[in-house]
């Protein structure tokens, strides 16, 4: 069955649309708009008419499908190259930064390696005031 509102085709026996869970409609089970003679098991009306009620359809339900099913693939193919794209950017701009941050940390370290070399010579010049305490 078709989906009335997002047009998704759906197996027989799924009794809610697998995109937007509408419920399938003339479902005995869960449409309380049909009339009170369904509720006994019957398939007929108050006429003996055992159609369903009258809804409308256009085109054929196959070829619908296979272009339902070409249009979803085209969709999922187009996202999934969206996805791939913005995934490469963002592994270009982690990357990027991954390398920013190796540059401060050696930075980092040489300046503190320079304030250590810097303490060591006043400490030399000056004595150490610790030592001395």
């Amino acid at each position: 069955w078709r989906c009335g509102v997002c047009w998704v085709q759906n197996n027989p026996s799924d009794f809610t649309c697998a995109a937007c869970m509408t419920t399938k409609p003339q479902d005995v089970r869960y449409d309380d708009r049909r009339p009170s003679n369904f509720a006994d098991g019957s398939d007929s009306d108050e006429d003996g008419n055992n159609e369903d009620p009258p809804g409308f359809s256009f085109g054929n339900a196959d070829t619908e499908s296979a272009d339902n099913k070409r249009d979803a693939m085209e969709e999922v193919q187009s996202a999934s190259k969206r996805l791939r794209t913005e995934l490469a950017r963002s592994d270009l701009e982690l990357q990027t930064f991954v390398e920013q941050l190796d540059r401060t940390e050696e930075r980092i370290e040489e300046r503190f390696q320079s304030l250590v070399s810097k303490k060591a010579s006043i400490d030399e010049t000056h004595g150490d005031s610790n030592a001395t305490e």
